[in-house]
Protein backbone atom coordinates (compact mmCIF):
# COMPACT_ATOMS: atom_id res chain seq x y z
CA UNK A 1 0.00 0.00 0.00
CA UNK A 2 1.90 3.47 -1.27
CA UNK A 3 1.05 6.39 0.91
CA UNK A 4 0.89 9.74 -0.71
CA UNK A 5 3.17 12.14 1.32
CA UNK A 6 1.10 14.66 1.42
CA UNK A 7 -1.61 12.12 2.80
CA UNK A 8 1.28 11.49 5.41
CA UNK A 9 1.85 14.90 6.41
CA UNK A 10 -2.08 15.01 6.87
CA UNK A 11 -1.71 12.10 9.09
CA UNK A 12 1.04 13.86 11.48
CA UNK A 13 -0.60 17.27 11.69
CA UNK A 14 -3.51 15.64 12.57
CA UNK A 15 -2.31 13.46 15.07
CA UNK A 16 -0.64 16.04 16.83
CA UNK A 17 -2.95 18.12 16.86
CA UNK A 18 -5.50 14.96 18.65
CA UNK A 19 -2.44 14.90 21.00
CA UNK A 20 -2.76 18.41 21.98
CA UNK A 21 -6.11 18.81 22.54
CA UNK A 22 -5.95 15.81 25.04
CA UNK A 23 -2.90 17.41 26.99
CA UNK A 24 -4.86 20.92 26.75
CA UNK A 25 -7.95 19.24 28.17
CA UNK A 26 -6.40 17.31 30.96
CA UNK A 27 -4.87 20.89 31.74
CA UNK A 28 -7.82 22.27 32.36
CA UNK A 29 -9.07 19.57 33.70
CA UNK A 30 -6.38 20.47 36.67
CA UNK A 31 -7.46 24.07 36.52
CA UNK A 32 -11.16 23.24 37.59
CA UNK A 33 -12.48 23.84 41.21
CA UNK A 34 -12.70 20.62 42.31
CA UNK A 35 -16.87 19.10 43.78
CA UNK A 36 -16.91 19.71 47.56
CA UNK A 37 -17.10 15.52 48.24
CA UNK A 38 -13.79 14.97 46.17
CA UNK A 39 -12.43 18.17 48.13
CA UNK A 40 -13.00 16.50 51.20
CA UNK A 41 -11.96 13.24 50.31
CA UNK A 42 -8.35 14.90 49.25
CA UNK A 43 -8.19 16.80 52.28
CA UNK A 44 -9.20 13.18 54.14
CA UNK A 45 -6.80 11.35 52.49
CA UNK A 46 -3.74 14.01 52.82
CA UNK A 47 -4.39 14.16 57.05
CA UNK A 48 -4.25 10.21 56.52
CA UNK A 49 -0.89 10.04 54.68
CA UNK A 50 0.54 13.08 57.73
CA UNK A 51 -0.33 10.55 60.11
CA UNK A 52 0.99 7.40 58.76
CA UNK A 53 4.04 9.72 58.10
CA UNK A 54 4.75 10.61 61.32
CA UNK A 55 4.20 7.37 62.62
CA UNK A 56 6.33 5.61 59.38
CA UNK A 57 8.94 8.07 60.38
CA UNK A 58 9.72 6.03 63.75
CA UNK A 59 8.99 2.88 62.08
CA UNK A 60 11.18 3.30 59.38
CA UNK A 61 14.43 4.82 62.15
CA UNK A 62 13.52 1.44 64.27
CA UNK A 63 13.90 -0.52 61.00
CA UNK A 64 16.59 0.74 59.93
CA UNK A 65 18.33 0.41 63.68
CA UNK A 66 17.19 -3.19 63.08
CA UNK A 67 19.13 -3.89 59.76
CA UNK A 68 22.39 -2.53 61.50
CA UNK A 69 22.41 -4.02 64.59
CA UNK A 70 21.33 -7.32 62.28
CA UNK A 71 24.71 -6.99 60.08
CA UNK A 72 26.48 -6.04 63.43
CA UNK A 73 25.07 -9.31 65.12
CA UNK A 74 26.39 -11.34 61.57
CA UNK A 75 29.31 -9.92 61.36
CA UNK A 76 30.17 -11.02 64.99
CA UNK A 77 28.49 -14.06 64.38
CA UNK A 78 30.72 -14.71 61.40
CA UNK A 79 33.60 -14.10 63.27
CA UNK A 80 32.29 -16.39 66.37
CA UNK A 81 32.10 -19.31 63.34
CA UNK A 82 35.95 -18.32 62.39
CA UNK A 83 37.01 -18.16 65.97
CA UNK A 84 35.20 -21.49 66.47
CA UNK A 85 36.38 -23.45 63.18
CA UNK A 86 40.00 -22.35 64.14
CA UNK A 87 40.02 -23.38 67.44
CA UNK A 88 38.84 -26.92 66.59
CA UNK A 89 41.71 -27.04 63.82
CA UNK A 90 44.30 -26.33 67.01
CA UNK A 91 42.14 -29.15 68.58
CA UNK A 92 42.50 -31.69 65.98
CA UNK A 93 46.48 -30.51 65.29
CA UNK A 94 46.87 -31.02 68.65
CA UNK A 95 44.61 -34.30 68.92
CA UNK A 96 47.02 -35.75 65.83
CA UNK A 97 50.07 -34.87 67.42
CA UNK A 98 49.11 -36.81 70.90
CA UNK A 99 48.26 -39.51 69.11
CA UNK A 100 51.71 -39.48 67.07
CA UNK A 101 53.56 -39.00 70.42
CA UNK A 102 51.40 -41.65 72.46
CA UNK A 103 52.43 -43.91 69.22
CA UNK A 104 55.92 -43.50 69.81
CA UNK A 105 55.75 -43.80 73.18
CA UNK A 106 54.16 -47.20 73.17
CA UNK A 107 56.22 -47.80 70.49
CA UNK A 108 59.41 -47.11 72.45
CA UNK A 109 58.37 -49.22 75.76
CA UNK A 110 58.05 -52.07 73.31
CA UNK A 111 61.80 -51.44 72.14
CA UNK A 112 61.17 -50.46 68.34
CA UNK A 113 62.77 -47.66 66.62
CA UNK A 114 61.25 -44.53 65.11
Amino acid sequence: MMFNSCKLYQLRVFSSTVKQEAEREEHYDRLLPLPIWQREQKEKAKKLLKEEKKKGRGDEEKRHGEVKQDQKETRRHRKDEEKKGEKKEKIRRRGNRALERKGRDCARDEGARI
